[in-house]
């Protein structure tokens, strides 16, 4: 017998809840940032200009990281939304 005041049903709600933030964080995120975007990224110390290539596919890992390339070296960069400074 369990001493917790929750139940296996709590977790699986808090389980879902947490799905349904990640989905719409997703997809405000590729809203919010359309591919062909150009922003600027905060990345280490630097402050590189990036345009946007694509979004993180999956909502499990990862739901608010972008995929861009740097507009003056042409490098692939992966990155969180939390990252960029000025679109």
């Amino acid at each position: 017998m369990s001493l917790s005041r929750y139940t296996h049903q709590d977790l699986v709600q808090g389980d879902n809840a947490i799905k349904e933030a990640q989905i719409a964080l997703q997809c405000l995120v590729r809203e919010v940032y359309p591919v062909g975007t150009e922003v600027a990224v905060k990345i280490g110390r630097h402050l590189v200009r990036v345009a946007i290539a694509g979004h993180n596919q999956s909502y499990w890992y990862g739901a608010g990281y972008l995929y861009g390339v740097n507009v003056a070296t042409g490098k692939e960069r992966r990155f969180h939304y939390s990252q960029i400074v000025s679109v």
